[in-house]
């Protein structure tokens, strides 16, 4: 008897198929409704500052040059024998000098003779100095004579200070020229 062996069947375990359910399709998306657009606000302007007037630019011209020595040219006439001229400003001597005037003859027949003399010097004025101080003094004790005189506004150009002293009067004035 020869019986061949049955050989066990597995079962065959199948797994239910689901159900394919149909993808859906994509659908266009529907635009959203339209939206105002925004309006682009700009801020206003910003106002620009009014232009400086001439003075406020001399002001700050001048507050520039306020740290700054500066060069004075002195030109003087005199009409002394002999007279000390001293320069001062902001408490410091800024020349002196002890000068001669040559005899000229211009009185009737050369009687009574006068004086004359001249320099020129320059000079440096501190910085911050609003003001230079004049003083004469002649050798024969008649004459002592002080001015002072304010130094002009700040610019491109050396200032001369023309002064004119004799026994009686002693005067200063600037002279400014400009720029070349």
């Amino acid at each position: 008897m020869s019986a061949a062996p049955e050989v066990a069947k597995k079962p065959v375990v199948r797994k239910p198929k689901q159900a394919a359910a149909p993808h859906p399709t994509a659908a266009a998306p529907t635009p959203p409704p339209p939206q105002p657009q925004p309006v682009a606000v700009t801020p206003p302007p910003k106002p620009t500052p009014p232009a400086p007037s001439p003075e406020e630019l001399a002001k700050a011209e001048a507050a520039k040059f306020a740290n700054i020595p500066r060069i004075v040219k002195v030109s003087c006439i005199y009409g002394f024998k002999e007279a000390t001229f001293t320069f001062s400003g902001g408490g410091q001597t800024l020349f002196e000098e002890t000068l001669k005037g040559k005899k000229k003859k211009g009185e009737f027949l050369g009687i009574k003779g006068s004086y004359q003399g001249s320099f020129s010097h320059t000079i440096t004025v501190p910085a911050g100095v609003s003001q230079v101080s004049i003083h004469v003094f002649a050798k024969n004790g008649a004459t002592d004579l002080s001015k002072d005189i304010k130094m002009p506004p700040p610019g491109g150009f050396v200032p001369t200070l023309a002064v004119e002293a004799d026994s009686d009067h002693l005067t200063a004035n600037w002279q400014s020229s400009s720029p070349n």
